[in-house]
């Protein structure tokens, strides 16, 4: 899940479940409140099924974020990969990445240039004069921006 990954025409529901059309209502529920959808849904005026326009059009850029976000954890799958997921986030929005990255049951690639991010992994990998460089998760704060 990245900013730029588009949302498509059609409901938030469709957007939602792009990838497992046929998810079960627990699991749209589940995704719903893990990033606390409730108040996005709350300011559209048909709530899940109101309408979408490409690429998210008629959405802040924070509930196309949250909605992006929602569809890359319906399903519970074990990698989770975030993309800058918390480009475009409020506070709020960006506590809810905070919890799910600490409570993610699997592992989760997490690509960012927020240094506060840093300090709940456990491995920091970042490219150095083209190549692929491990660096211990203590230093990576004081790395980030080199």
């Amino acid at each position: 899940m990245g900013p730029d990954f588009p949302l498509l025409r059609g409901s938030v529901l469709k957007n939602l479940c792009y990838r497992w059309p046929e998810a079960p209502d627990e699991e749209v529920q589940r995704v719903l409140a893990v990033c606390d959808l409730y108040d996005v849904l709350d300011a559209l005026p048909e709530g899940i099924q109101s309408r979408v326009g490409e690429g998210g059009k008629g959405l802040s850029a924070g509930q196309r974020q949250r909605i992006l976000l929602g569809r890359a954890l319906l399903g519970n799958l074990d990698i989770l990969l975030l993309d800058e997921a918390d480009s475009n986030l409020d506070p709020k929005a960006s506590a809810i990445v905070d919890r799910i990255i600490a409570e993610h049951d699997g592992t989760v690639l997490l690509v960012t240039h927020n240094p506060e991010r840093l300090k709940a992994v456990d491995v920091v990998w970042r490219i150095d004069e083209g190549r692929l460089a491990t660096v211990e998760a203590n230093e990576s704060e004081s790395q980030v921006d080199n």
